[in-house]
């Protein structure tokens, strides 16, 4: 799979060959281990952690140097590299040193495959150190976010077949998108419910993910709080909340192991069990029988990823013509990257299918992807998340503190993240839309305008969340859940309720700014500053006068008085055709009121809380110009 005769040596080949040939030999032993229990007849298989362990890496290698990462990595130069992860992957071959990707996937496959995977978990963060950290992660999520369950069939007539990718399919919600700019379909998000890794016509191992229901665990509210969160962010925020697995009746459960046990329903530690886990360990994992409606269904979904696969196996002709008119003869929608060459399979499949004997009528058709407006920014997304979650849990208490701090016990942090996730959604879907069918530009402004207003007259809570959407999608941020528009939280209470949301608004739309045009907040201390103004003159809607703070609107109601009645503003250092009247006296006020800012607050603030407020105010909500004194 990964022979390259160009780039890595033969050695380098011959070594990861030997590596995982030794690492198969060990996990056969454990497979036939598996296989005995069944044919004995026995109803459960018990396998100590270090077995245990064995396999679960040994799957994740099944996967890892499977025909979807050799796709990934198998390129002459890295501006060949494809994933979403390319901003992140180069910078990771930049500094360790390689050349080509293909450089990467050996690197990896052979730490993976030398890894020591000990009971207390250090090796979680050893292996984020030793390799490129995105994959280090998803052999991590692979490992400790799915449980591994034993799938027989219960009808001695029924079989499980085998792809030749059977370990890089998944179940679950997929979303895909055609970029309208260049025409190209990308995967846009995804989750793995459950993988897949058939072992014998009679034995599958299916990984289940951590997000579904666990019962005997969520007896235990911060699980199931725990549980239902990661399953929000993860699934319902992208896909809704009524996205379902379709295997979520499948009849499998966790292993029982042998330091807790469950209790009237709920998992609890065996007597004299002490609290750590140990090498000793022991896990007792059942062979649960399924019945011929989820064969089939399991079987669907290896045969609705074979369209690029070269083999699919199976034992016996008359069970696999059952699967196979099971899975061609459902309505199926055709949709994705690999649109065209699912449909080709299906006509080889549908071609098979007669020829095994069938009467019966294949069924699918082809849809086109839904528009977004651009990959470039799915990507910086994706990367701005993935920096965000491996920038540490600092963040996460402070985050939920915030929201706490605007909803003043009036909001609910899951209805209200959800109705910011329709709100961004919906905006996509107008502005995707009418450029795909040409509305023109001032309509298309108007109608954001409009729905913006509409937005702004929301609890702050939910706009504040939902301004914070832009950060991930058009920065690549890796703080983009922390903002200066979060000091508003703190002094909302001497904030109008009508303007505070103006507020969240402006700060956060030239925080953008600045970052994704850093030139221009690059004040100059010239005496004329016109140059500068020029290329930031970005927030004219809103005046300081209108900021919803009394103490503030005062005070610049008089500065603007005196500002027009000395005529400050027609001076000779501020004649520039390329301002009108009002820009000048606009800026001039910011610059007299925050020289007076602290005073003006000292007594409703706290003088570093006024402190902060004055730096968010002048720098993000009203721009304004550094001035000789500001140097001091």
């Amino acid at each position: 799979m990964y022979r390259d005769m160009n780039g890595a040596t033969k050695k380098e080949q011959h070594e990861v060959e030997e590596m995982f040939s030794k690492m198969e030999n060990q996990a056969q032993r454990v497979f036939r281990k598996i296989t005995k229990a069944l044919e004995d007849g026995d109803k459960v298989v018990c396998l100590p952690r270090s077995e245990r362990d064995l396999i679960r890496k040994f799957l994740f290698l099944l996967k890892f140097r499977g025909s979807m990462f050799h796709k990934r990595f198998y390129h002459e130069a890295v501006e060949n590299y494809w994933a979403n992860d390319k901003v992140m992957f180069t910078q990771y071959m930049r500094d360790h040193g390689f050349t080509r990707p293909i450089q990467v996937w050996l690197e990896s496959l052979k730490t993976i495959m030398t890894l020591e995977m000990d009971p207390e978990r250090e090796w979680m963060e050893k292996i984020k150190k030793q390799m490129y950290s995105h994959d280090a992660n998803w052999l991590i999520m692979h490992v400790q976010g799915m449980y591994m369950a034993i799938c027989t069939p219960w009808n001695p007539d029924d079989e499980f077949i085998l792809t030749d990718n059977s370990y890089n399919v998944f179940e679950g919600p997929n979303h895909f998108a055609q970029d309208i700019q260049t025409g190209e379909v990308h995967g846009v998000a995804d989750v793995n419910f459950h993988e897949f890794a058939p072992v014998s016509p009679r034995l599958m191992i299916v990984l289940r993910n951590f997000l579904l229901p666990v019962p005997e665990e969520d007896r235990d509210p911060e699980i199931r709080e725990f549980r239902e969160t990661m399953r929000y962010t993860s699934v319902d925020d992208t896909f809704g909340v009524d996205t379902k697995s379709s295997l979520k009746d499948l009849p499998i459960r966790k292993a029982r192991n042998s330091y807790s046990k469950i209790v009237n329903g709920q998992v609890i530690r065996v007597e004299g069990e002490h609290g750590c886990y140990t090498k000793d360990d022991k896990f007792y994992f059942s062979l649960f029988p399924v019945g011929r409606y989820h064969v089939n269904k399991l079987n669907k979904i290896l045969l609705e990823n074979s369209s690029h696969c070269s083999r699919i196996v199976f034992g016996s002709q008359a069970s696999f013509l059952r699967t196979l008119e099971y899975y061609m003869t459902a309505p199926k929608g055709i949709t994705g990257c690999d649109a065209d060459a699912i449909v080709v399979q299906l006509g080889k499949l549908d071609q098979l299918m007669k020829e095994m004997g069938s009467k019966r009528q294949s069924q699918w058709f082809q849809f086109p992807s839904p528009p977004m407006l651009s990959g470039e920014k799915h990507e910086a997304k994706f990367t701005a998340y993935h920096q965000y979650m491996m920038s540490g849990a600092e963040h996460d208490s402070s985050f939920p503190a915030i929201y706490k701090a605007f909803a003043r016990g009036a909001g609910s942090w899951l209805k209200d993240w959800e109705q910011a996730s329709r709100m961004q959604q919906l905006r996509i879907k107008i502005d995707s839309w009418s450029y795909q069918y040409g509305v023109d530009e001032v309509i298309r402004n108007r109608n954001r305008n409009l729905l913006l207003q509409m937005y702004m007259l929301l609890p702050p809570a939910r706009f504040w969340l939902y301004m914070k959407r832009p950060l991930v999608e058009l920065l690549n941020n890796p703080k983009f859940r922390e903002g200066p528009e979060d000091t508003f939280s703190k002094v909302q209470t001497i904030v109008r309720r009508d303007r505070l949301n103006h507020l969240i608004y402006s700060t956060v739309e030239n925080d953008i700014n600045m970052k994704q045009n850093p030139e221009l907040d690059r004040w100059c201390y010239a005496t004329s500053r016109m140059e500068a103004l020029e290329s930031y003159l970005i927030t004219s809607n809103f005046a300081l006068k209108l900021p919803g703070i009394h103490e503030i609107e005062k005070l610049a109601a008089s500065m603007e008085s005196l500002i027009l009645s000395t005529n400050t503003h027609k001076r000779p250092e501020f004649d520039d055709p390329r301002f009108s009247e009002d820009n000048k006296v606009e800026l001039l006020t910011r610059v007299m009121v925050r020289r007076k800012f602290k005073k003006a607050m000292s007594a409703r603030l706290d003088e570093g809380l006024a402190e902060s407020l004055k730096a968010v105010l002048f720098t993000y909500t009203y721009p304004t110009p550094p001035t000789m004194d500001d140097r001091e």
